[in-house]
C-alpha cells in the first residue's frame, strides 16, 4: 500500500549526508528502500523531469512528498523496490531525483560504479503476517 511507504530512516540518512557528506550509510539505506514513482494510467511510462541537459524520473520517499508535485497528465503513485530502479539505470536511464521538492537527491548511472549491486535479489514475496510470525516465534527453542 502506497501510504505505508515512509522511509523514515532514508530521510534521516539524507539529512546526515547533507551534514557529513558521507555516502556509506545512505547507499545502504537506499538499497533496501521502496520508493514511489509517478506512473501513467496504462503503466507504460513515468513522469519525467529535466535537470540541466538530462532527463530524470522523480522518485519519492512517501506519499506526502509525492503530493507536493503537480504532474501534468494522468499519473498515479506506484511503489517499487530500489533494485527495480537500479535495473532501469543498468538499462540506460540517466537517473532519478529523489524528493524533487525537498532533498532533490540525484541517483545517476555513476552510482552503479561504487554501489554494491550484488545484493540485488527478487523481492516478489509476500511479507509474513502477524499470525505467521507468532507461529514462528512460538516454535522457537532457544
Amino acid at each position: 500500500m502506497i501510504t505505508a511507504v515512509t522511509n523514515e530512516y532514508l530521510r534521516k540518512e539524507f539529512d546526515n549526508f547533507e551534514k557529513e557528506k558521507g555516502l556509506g550509510n545512505l547507499l545502504e539505506e537506499l538499497k533496501y528502500s521502496t520508493l514511489i514513482a509517478p506512473v501513467d494510467e496504462n503503466k507504460t511510462g513515468c513522469a519525467m523531469i529535466t535537470a540541466g541537459d538530462e532527463i530524470f524520473i522523480p522518485l519519492f520517499t512517501d506519499i506526502h512528498e509525492y503530493q507536493k508535485v503537480d504532474f501534468k497528465g494522468n499519473f498515479h503513485p506506484e511503489a517499487f523496490d530500489f533494485n527495480f530502479y537500479l535495473e532501469l539505470l543498468k538499462n540506460g536511464l540517466h537517473g532519478f531525483i529523489v524528493n524533487v521538492k525537498s532533498e532533490r537527491f540525484p541517483v545517476t548511472r555513476e552510482f552503479l560504479d561504487f554501489m554494491d549491486t550484488d545484493y540485488m535479489f527478487d523481492l516478489e514475496y509476500q511479507p509474513f503476517t502477524k499470525k505467521e510470525i507468532s507461529e514462528i516465534f512460538d516454535n522457537l527453542n532457544n
